[in-house]
């Protein structure tokens, strides 16, 4: 079920920024049919960056929700789990975590759409000066050069130089985030009941102080696995 779940919202994520992507090749769209002067150029921006700044607040509204009811299905499956009632400042503390972690997904995908909004911006630039040089041969005048030449091509490369999808790239690090956020709270409300081994959906034990060594492999972006406990007992 939690899986499901993370999927689902990341998911539901992919397409939000697909949306977004199309809202702005939208506004290079409208600006395109109005003309290329640096006037329209302005408009553009102007439109881009009300586009960006709208997307931007809603996404972080929803990855606060989203983030929360990862947070308290693990809170409320480790205490089932484990037979007990965690404590409101370890609670407290591991929010903080989580809300911290959370930042950094959020600014993640401000600086890519902030990226793609800027693409957009930059191509009617570069278009705009095409047209310029095309419409003195052109009867039909600059923004026709101009209309159906922004691609749906919004990406992102990593640090291995690998090319994402732009609205790929923020479901995939939205997933990896909640997932991390529930294997993470409930792998330290383990710890804080003493339990010394937990094991996942995919069949994989592991020592709970082995976590950081193991984590990159075994809850990778893509990973399937979900934490639970191995025993029910624990010292």
């Amino acid at each position: 079920m939690i899986e499901s779940v993370i999927s689902q919202l990341a998911e539901d994520a992919g397409k939000r920024y697909k949306m977004f992507a199309q809202s702005l090749s939208g506004a290079f769209l409208s600006a395109s049919i109005v003309g290329s002067t640096p006037k329209d150029l302005a408009a553009l921006n102007g439109m881009t960056g009300t586009i960006l700044n709208a997307f931007v607040e809603d996404e972080a509204h929803r990855l606060s929700q989203h983030r929360g009811k990862l947070f308290d299905m693990a809170i409320s499956d480790a205490e089932a789990d484990m037979k007990t009632t965690l404590e409101d400042g370890f609670v407290d503390d591991l929010a903080e975590m989580t809300n911290m972690a959370g930042l950094e997904v959020v600014k993640y995908i401000t600086n890519q759409a902030s990226r793609d909004a800027s693409e957009v911006n930059s191509k009617f630039r570069r278009l705009s000066l095409e047209a310029a040089a095309l419409s003195d041969a052109n009867e039909y005048g600059h923004s026709t050069s101009l209309i159906g030449r922004i691609e749906g091509n919004a990406s992102f490369i990593d640090r291995s130089g690998k090319k994402w999808n732009s609205s790929v790239y923020a479901r995939t690090i939205i997933r990896h985030h909640l997932l991390n956020v529930y294997n993470e709270v409930y792998l330290l409300a383990a710890m804080r009941m003493g339990y010394k081994e937990v094991t996942t959906t995919g069949g994989i034990t592991f020592a709970v102080e082995r976590y950081e060594s193991i984590r990159d492999e075994v809850f990778h972006p893509n990973s399937h696995n979900i934490i639970h406990l191995k025993k029910v007992s624990h010292q």
